[in-house]
């Protein structure tokens, strides 16, 4: 009698304890609402705007880099990421553990440098998680749903920038080499030289073809429209142009740019954009595109590096 009044006073205080976390998706639901997601907003530590995605009807724009097209890839991986997370590895459920693993509030006192938090609106809902550090293992991230106590170890590892500039579709222009027919370029202090196509390359037009010896510089700057991309993109504030490039296409349309140069990197303003080459033209226009450092030095190069032997 005493053992089985035993066995169901341990069954009852069984059914009375709180049940331990159990695994399973992260967000339940949020992949039926993906498409009805008009936002995304990650926020930093001390609750700092880090990089707004909004969603249009021509895709995902950068509100913080004045409504440029983010890189859809890199918006796809995130929702990817935030319907698919799965919590494997239930964590600390305590206040303040939280900051051990990166999940505290925003407005904690002393927010890790880590965290980010996520947060997406649409059709009138909102939802929010907290995304903290990598565990040492090297697999997976640890996460809290904002209005979640428990902490988790998810299967996912988040990895998407945490700057508005990381965001960016990089691609400016597009146009192979076999495009292009000519290049002019000049410095605000008048000095211009020309490139054509001829003998194989191109070569500095009015000069005979030995004057470029083994150089290949000529075809490094036709070439630089074959991938140009930018490193960020800024409100353009007018500033004098150091040197123009204008680039003739084999359908005698054009490609004119300016660059100048701002605390030593190296910008472009796009002049003039006509052909295939130029659909979103529109996009150019009252705006400045940071280069990256190996393609501004091959858009500068002046008539001396051009016609540089190869070292």
């Amino acid at each position: 009698m005493r053992t089985a009044l035993a066995l169901l006073l341990g069954v009852a205080l069984a059914a009375c304890a709180p049940r331990a976390p159990e695994p399973g998706p992260l967000l339940p639901g949020l992949a039926g609402q993906l498409p009805g997601i008009e936002s995304i907003e990650l926020r930093g530590a001390g609750d700092g705007v880090v990089a707004t995605l909004e969603r249009g009807a021509d895709g995902w724009r950068v509100r913080e880099r004045g409504g440029w097209r983010a890189d859809r890839k890199l918006v796809r991986a995130l929702l990817a990421d935030l319907a698919g997370a799965r919590r494997t590895e239930p964590r600390t459920d305590r206040p303040d553990k939280y900051a051990r693993i990166g999940v505290e509030p925003l407005d904690a006192a002393e927010p890790t440098s880590a965290v980010v938090e996520v947060r997406m609106r649409g059709n009138g809902w909102e939802r929010s998680l907290l995304v903290g550090e990598v565990p040492r293992a090297g697999l997976g991230r640890f996460v809290r749903v904002t209005d979640e106590p428990q902490a988790w170890l998810v299967d996912r590892d988040f990895a998407f920038p945490r700057t508005p500039e990381g965001w960016l579709d990089t691609r400016l222009v597009q146009v192979p080499i076999a495009f292009v027919v000519g290049v002019d370029s000049r410095d605000d202090a008048g000095h211009a030289f020309a490139l054509d196509h001829r003998d194989d390359r191109f070569r500095v037009a009015g000069l005979p073809s030995a004057a470029m010896g083994d150089s290949y510089r000529g075809d490094e700057l036709a070439g630089v429209l074959e991938d140009l991309r930018l490193a960020d993109v800024a409100a353009d504030t007018g500033q004098a142009a150091e040197r123009t490039v204008r680039f003739t296409l084999r359908d005698a349309t054009a490609l004119e740019f300016q660059a100048f140069r701002i605390d030593g990197r190296a910008w472009v303003r796009v002049r003039e954009c006509r052909g295939e080459a130029c659909a979103a033209r529109a996009e150019h226009a009252g705006r400045r595109f940071l280069l990256p450092p190996h393609l501004a030095v091959r858009l500068l190069l002046t008539r001396d590096q051009v016609l540089a032997k190869t070292p």
